[in-house]
């Protein structure tokens, strides 16, 4: 093919492509070779090129071969491969298979083949290498299975028996779906059951089934009638409406009309025929069918028909609960169903009657029958019951109500007792109770049946017992009135009350016992007591009376006022009645005017013109609060202020500047401005009131609108205070002193100056002081402050400081004290003031005190003899005293060497010549006096003895010696050539200094010193030398 350069070329292939020779095999492009501007890759199409140059194009084709699937007679066991061509490679192994047996009935027998197939194999699976086109065909042995068909009613298809189909057929089972037995009665087929291969239910009249196994199917039919319904005059939307309705027999099948009335006609009732009672007063009606049924629906107008109205809380009452209309001059059948509602356990509710208005009667049977003449209300009367229980296992003393369950009346009062006790040796002790009974003593109870209630009644040997007498003029008490029997050893609490009632207005209240034998404590001011068992014992209570005080009302129109104080009061106890000060009756207004008791005698009433008062009781009394017509009364503050407020008929009005009310025409009223009306720095003092009554006086009678004015004088709050906070000294505010005060308020009147001064310095008795510094306002320490036009707060500040003192015990002016940098010399105490923290202050004594043979040893701070480390340091939080303690003691210095000589030999030569003491030649210093000492060191060369001198390094003619102490068995390895030099002048020993030891040496102690000799490096005298070693001692200080 010839093509223009440049021109775009998309060439392709037919892939797979079917051999022209032979169906089983089929070609497949794989890839293509191309040269010039053609491309070269895989598949069947080269895409899009360009051809530039002249070109070839090579397709490059693979073989397939055909494996083809067959199944026979049918499609059964989900053959792998599947059914129909399967194509691949020549040479591939190839393999397949079926699911035998399949669905029970169907069996494979093997199968035939071609090609490269095995000819024939009894096998459900094959495999081989496919080298040409080949099939492979599956038999199966299908079995012949049997339909059962079952149907009581209908023309089923196929009809009722049984039938054989061979094993997979597809079969269509249905039926008609109703019967009719006449036409008002059918049957409806409402679907089927089945088994085998028929699903196991469902609802259709229609269903298809392969039938592999033995089935069965079984068409279900439900009985049903007719139910006409007929509503003349098409009133409302009767349910279920007007016309031919079907349901299923023995249902529960319920009638009604939705709206009644409609407009002025009335549903009065129903005529029924078959399963339905014909009714009047009904618009609702159900029933259980078991009939043909019709219902006509009655309506009438409003002038002939009557009405009744039923109630009931309980039950289920005929006609039910509701309005109902009846046909005038028709009966009304009227009944409980069940005249027992049954409640929680142990509780019901039981139909005792009725009550009825209008024409209805009334009675107390569960049914009647009346004319309805007029219309009429008809309630259904239930008694509310719980069961009381009587247990007495013991079966002594005829109790009443004897042993047994008994409904009794809720919320009514119940009584039980034993008739018999002691019984044959036993007394009863009391009982058990549950519900609204409780656990108790004694043989009777008494008691309000509020829930299920029971009673065990308790026996034991009399000998098993004491008894308690129990004297009381009223109850309740438990154990009871009476003689008790209590068993031995029980602990009992025994109580009263707390109050017993003779009426309504008249009690009386537990307060007080006396007791004899087991009743311990025999006296109490209580209601209860507990004690034991432990003998016979009485018991009496004492009570209290007390009355009723009511509250009312009177002379204020349909007003009602609020009243507070009604209740009982003890005889002679104070009540505090109020009731409103004035109230409004519909714009009318009404003022208290007095509090009026039923009966004088009864009441003390300290102030009756009180809305607000106080009383006192002496009987059951009722307190009227009488009003009367009443004028507007307003007192009011000039200047206006809010500080205070009015005290008005003894009720005390705060945080106003007006007060208003309706005072009753006639009445008088106690009035009384507050003063001083304080806010903050700012006050009010009451001057006078506008009708010159005392700051507190009576107004009245009233005659008519009243307005009175108490006027005030302003004045300013002067604020002095001390800062820090301290009641030490004085302040003083126009040479007035206020000794003893931290804070001082003065009230002054605007514009005022006055003179303020305060205290240089206040000192506490707890080792404080106050210096000082400055006032807030800047003046002197006595000075006029600013005239004054509003609260002034002015603070003194001082400087707070704290007082350390430190003295020795015993007191003793010998030694030192110092604190800090101040060093106290021959003082037996001394002290400095300090700021208060955090600063560290530090406090050293001297350790030894001494005059002559007398020391005083410091042995530590405030009693503490571990609390020895100097300097000791202070943080003053507070005011701090320190004790510095001393041991005071006559000293003995003493102290004793051995041996006092330490003779060489043979004697050493000069010439650097180093010698060291051995252990038998050790010197033994002890310490043979009362008083730690320190031991030191020099050396004496008198030229009458020696040419020698001592240094710390030898030359000629100068020898060295060396000290060392402590308690070691052997001389130290070396000694140190500076801290060991003993020098021709005394050297005290230290820790570094001829140490460790030395120093400090405890009384009745020793220690070891040695010495080590270093010769001169040459010497003008080579006889014998004697050098000498003072050892000297003093009293340890530190």
């Amino acid at each position: 093919t010839y093509w223009l350069p440049g021109s775009a070329i998309n060439a392709s292939v037919t892939s797979p492509y079917p051999d022209a020779g032979d169906p089983g095999i089929r070609w497949i492009a794989d890839s293509y070779t191309g040269t010039g501007s053609c491309p070269s890759g895989p598949g069947s199409s080269t895409g899009t090129w360009f051809i530039w140059a002249n070109s070839t194009l090579h397709w490059n084709w693979d073989d397939q071969y055909r494996l083809y699937i067959d199944s026979e007679p049918g499609y059964y066991g989900a053959p792998v491969p599947d059914t129909g061509a399967n194509w691949y490679d020549p040479g591939t192994s190839v393999g397949g298979s079926v699911t035998s047996p399949w669905e029970d009935s169907i069996v494979c027998t093997g199968f035939t083949g071609t090609g490269s197939a095995p000819a024939s194999s009894p096998a459900t699976s094959f495999g081989f290498d496919l080298d040409e086109p080949s099939s492979v065909l599956w038999h199966w042995d299908i079995s012949t299975v049997t339909l059962t068909v079952m149907s009581d009613w209908g023309t089923p298809n196929p009809p009722v028996g049984s039938h054989a189909y061979a094993g997979g057929a597809e079969v269509e089972l249905s039926v008609n779906k109703y019967h009719y037995i006449s036409s008002t009665e059918r049957y409806e087929c409402v679907g089927w059951r089945g088994l085998g291969s028929v699903p196991t239910s469902g609802t259709d009249t229609l269903v298809s089934v392969t039938l592999l196994i033995n089935s069965t199917i079984q068409w279900l039919w439900q009985h049903q009638y007719r139910v006409d319904i007929d509503n003349p005059g098409g009133y409302d939307t009767p349910v279920p409406g007007a016309g031919q309705h079907w349901f299923d027999a023995d249902d529960w099948v319920t009638c009604y009309i939705t709206t009644n009335p409609v407009d002025t006609m009335y549903c009065v009732g129903y005529f029924g025929t078959g399963s339905c009672v014909s009714a009047w007063g009904m618009d609702e009606v159900s029933f259980i069918l078991d009939a043909y049924t019709t219902i006509q629906w009655v309506w009438m107008g409003i002038s002939d028909i009557e009405s009744l109205i039923v109630y009931s809380d309980y039950g289920t009452p005929y006609p039910p609960v509701g309005v109902h209309y009846y046909p005038h001059g028709v009966l009304a059948n009227c009944y409980i169903v069940d005249c027992v509602e049954p409640g929680g356990p142990g509780e019901r509710y039981i139909c005792d009657g009725y009550t009825g208005t209008g024409c209805a009667p009334s009675g107390s049977d569960t049914a009647v029958t009346f004319t309805m003449s007029s219309e009429a209300t008809l309630t259904w009367n239930w008694q509310h019951q719980y069961t009381f229980e009587v247990q007495n296992p013991a079966g002594f003393g005829s109790p009443i109500p004897g042993i047994g369950i008994y409904w009794m009346n809720a919320d009514e009062p119940v009584d039980a007792y034993i008739t018999v006790n002691p019984d044959g040796g036993m007394v009863c002790t009391g009982y058990t109770g549950w519900g609204s009974l409780g656990t108790g003593y004694g043989d009777s109870v008494h008691f309000i049946l509020g829930e299920p209630s029971g009673i065990l009644w308790n026996w034991s040997l009399i000998g098993d017992t004491y008894t308690l007498e129990v004297i009381s003029p009223y109850g309740p008490c438990d154990p009871p009135v009476g003689t008790n029997y209590i068993p031995v050893d029980v602990v009992i609490t025994a109580t009263a009350g707390p109050y017993g009632y003779d009426s309504e207005v008249e009690r009386h209240a537990a307060s007080s016992y006396t007791g004899t034998g087991c009743v311990i404590p025999p006296s109490g001011d209580t209601n209860a007591v507990t004690f034991t068992m432990i003998s016979n014992g009485t018991i009496t209570w004492d009570w209290i009376d007390e009355y009723y005080m009511a509250l009312t009302y009177s002379g204020c129109g349909s007003a009602v006022p609020t009243q507070t104080g009604e209740g009982w009061y003890q005889y002679g106890g104070m009540a505090t009645p109020t009731t409103s000060t004035s109230v409004d009756d519909g714009g009318t207004h009404y003022g208290f005017i007095v509090w009026v008791p039923n009966e004088e005698s009864a009441i003390t009433i300290m102030e009756p013109t009180w809305p607000s008062t106080i009383a006192r009781i002496w009987d059951a009394c009722t307190l009227d609060a009488q009003y009367g017509i009443a004028v507007g009364c307003t007192l009011k503050k000039s200047p206006p202020e809010d500080f205070g407020g009015f005290v008005v008929d003894g009720t005390t009005y705060d945080g106003i500047d007006i007060y208003t009310d309706w005072w009753a025409v006639g009445s008088s009223h106690d009035i009384e401005a507050t003063s001083s009306d304080t806010a903050g720095g700012e006050r009010y003092v009451f001057d006078h009131w506008s009708d010159g009554g005392a700051i507190a006086h009576n107004v009245g009678p009233v005659a008519d609108h009243l307005t009175l004015t108490a006027y005030y004088q302003g004045e300013y709050r002067l604020h002095l205070e001390k800062n820090p906070w301290h009641t030490e000294g004085f302040l003083a505010v126009d040479h007035v002193s206020y000794p003893d005060s931290a804070r001082v308020d003065i009230w002054v009147a605007p514009g005022a100056a006055p003179t303020i001064q305060a205290s240089a310095e206040d000192y506490t008795s707890a080792g404080e002081r106050y210096l000082w510094t400055n006032w807030s306002d800047g003046g002197a320490i006595t000075h006029i402050v600013e005239p004054i036009y509003g609260p002034v707060d002015i603070i003194a500040y001082y400087n707070q400081q704290y007082r350390l003192i430190v003295a020795k015990e015993p007191p003793e002016t010998l030694g030192t004290i110092t604190i800090d940098d101040s060093l106290y010399e021959f003082v037996a105490s001394a002290e400095r003031w300090f700021s208060p923290g955090p600063d560290t202050h530090n406090v050293w004594v001297s350790r030894i005190d001494f005059f002559g043979d007398t020391a005083y040893q410091f042995i530590g701070f405030d009693g503490d003899p571990t609390d020895t480390i100097l300097p000791k340091p202070v943080v003053l939080t507070v005011p701090e005293s320190l004790t510095a303690d001393y041991n005071c003691f006559e000293y003995v210095l003493s102290f004793f060497v051995n041996p006092t000589e330490w003779r060489l030999s043979p004697p050493p030569i000069p010439g650097d010549y180093t010698r060291t003491m051995i252990p038998p030649e050790s010197i033994i210093v002890e310490n043979t006096g009362n008083i730690p000492i320190d031991l030191g060191l020099c050396m004496i060369t008198p030229d009458t003895l020696t040419p020698w001198s001592c240094g710390c390094i030898n030359g000629i003619n100068r020898a060295v010696v060396r000290g060392h102490f402590n308690l070691d068995p052997v001389a130290p390895a070396i000694f140190s050539l500076v801290w060991d030099c003993v020098k021709e002048t005394n050297t005290w020993a230290t820790e570094l200094y001829f140490g460790p030891l030395g120093w400090a040496v405890p009384p009745e102690t020793h220690q070891k010193l040695w010495l080590q000799l270093e010769t001169p490096i040459a010497s003008s005298d080579y006889t014998e030398q004697t050098l000498i070693l003072r050892v000297q001692a003093r009293i340890s200080l530190y």
